[in-house]
């Protein structure tokens, strides 16, 4: 009788920490991948190239198990101490 009311319990706590686990390794993949695209476009930008194309291909291209929403965000922005020095991508997943 015990077994039976611990059961679904039981299921449902394991159900909970395999969710929480897929979403930890979803956000962790798209800031790698968020991380990814700046660094690439930065480095276009400093070269003088189309540096939002580059950024959304390598964001994308590193984006594996998540299903992205929409294209990736990128925006130039002012680090202090510069004028557009610094790439925010953004990355959003269903």
């Amino acid at each position: 009788m015990l077994t039976a009311f611990a059961l679904p319990v039981l299921v449902g706590g394991v159900g909970l920490a395999v969710d929480t686990a897929q979403w930890y390794l979803w956000k962790r993949e798209l800031e790698l991948a968020a991380d990814a695209g700046a660094l690439s476009g930065i480095y276009a930008h400093a070269q003088g190239k189309p540096y939002e194309a580059r950024a959304r291909a390598d964001a994308t291209t590193n984006v594996n198990d998540a299903t992205l929403q929409g294209a990736p965000q990128v925006t130039l922005g002012d680090w202090p101490g510069g004028t557009a020095n610094a790439i925010t991508v953004t990355l959003r997943a269903h």
